[in-house]
């Protein structure tokens, strides 16, 4: 398992990265083996997506769920660009070489 991503130079991918796995091993991997690949899995999917993802509240997010703050987040391009459906609705965020 890789722990690193994004490109070289982009911290901020880094660090949350880092975050993010030193939370896991703090959190669930140093608290217990498990006897098969399997089962590690297992309870790392439902780490992430019972626990992690949707009950635990992160700093970085002003204290919301991953999942309340993508909502939030959503509800707010939503309202900012109206009548784009796009997924790449803020112009400012995404560039597109190919568009014109």
């Amino acid at each position: 398992m890789v722990q690193s991503m994004g490109a070289t130079g982009v911290c901020r991918d880094n660090a949350a990265a880092k975050a993010f796995f030193g939370t896991l091993k703090r959190e669930l991997a140093n608290r217990r083996r498990w006897k098969t690949r399997a089962h590690a899995s297992r309870d790392l999917a439902r780490w992430i997506e019972g626990w992690f993802n949707t009950r635990r509240l992160h700093s970085t997010l002003d204290y919301h769920t991953p999942i309340e703050y993508e909502n939030l987040s959503s509800s707010l391009l939503s309202t900012t660009y109206p009548g784009n459906d796009n997924e790449r609705s803020c112009p400012e965020c995404f560039s597109d070489s190919t568009s014109t």
